[in-house]
């Protein structure tokens, strides 16, 4: 099954990149844990950790870009209609669409725990704040090519490059825009899926 692949893109890929989105869940359900224990160096943990969930964070929404593999699909048409590869569409919307149900979710929860211990108000402007730095991240991961791990091996070229989207025009839209996205996708995100604690699985992860 590994050695699928749709349009040239690897299943392997599809299995690899949701289990990178879920790492923010468990890594948020270690900062509730955490809460729970009275240790003068707790809130050193719960920052460490919140530096990872921040981290990976950006592999759920960079899911999303992964659409753009469907270029090339149908190279015959009939009519201008794909016959034969038109089920490539169907595909790489639902992977997607995996991608902002994972975000969403991911900054729900973190929400959640900000409200709960932390501010009420800080948990209103989260998303705002927060939609930047992972806007950051998920373009150096799709126009630079750097992942995860170059964050913590080598954060000097991270800095480096990071630096340019805000001094280059064309890469500072592209910042603005896919903010602008991330935005949409979490605040559009409250009015079609449930709340966290309305699906049993997931409120596990917020105790």
């Amino acid at each position: 099954m590994l050695d699928l692949t749709i349009n040239d893109y690897h299943i392997s890929y599809v299995i690899w990149n949701i289990m990178l989105g879920l790492i923010p869940f468990f890594l948020c359900y270690n900062i509730f844990r955490l809460q729970k224990i009275k240790n003068k160096i707790r809130q050193l943990y719960q920052g460490l950790i919140f530096f990872l969930w921040l981290v990976f964070l950006p592999n759920a929404p960079y899911i999303l870009t992964d659409m753009r593999h469907i270029n090339g699909f149908c190279p015959d048409t009939i009519n201008d209609i794909c016959v034969n590869n038109a089920w490539m569409i169907a595909f790489f919307f639902l992977y997607g669409l995996i991608g902002w149900i994972l975000y969403f979710y991911a900054i729900e929860q973190i929400i959640i725990f900000i409200r709960k211990n932390i501010s009420s108000r800080l948990s209103c402007y989260f998303p705002v704040i927060i939609a930047p730095v992972v806007s950051l991240g998920l373009l150096l991961g799709l126009i630079d090519r750097l992942n995860t791990w170059d964050i913590l091996f080598r954060l000097d070229l991270v800095l480096q490059v990071s630096f340019l989207y805000f001094t280059d025009f064309n890469n500072l839209l592209n910042l603005i825009a896919f903010t602008f996205l991330l935005l949409v996708m979490y605040y559009a995100g409250k009015f079609v899926f449930k709340g966290i604690k309305e699906i049993k699985i997931l409120d596990k992860f917020i105790r």
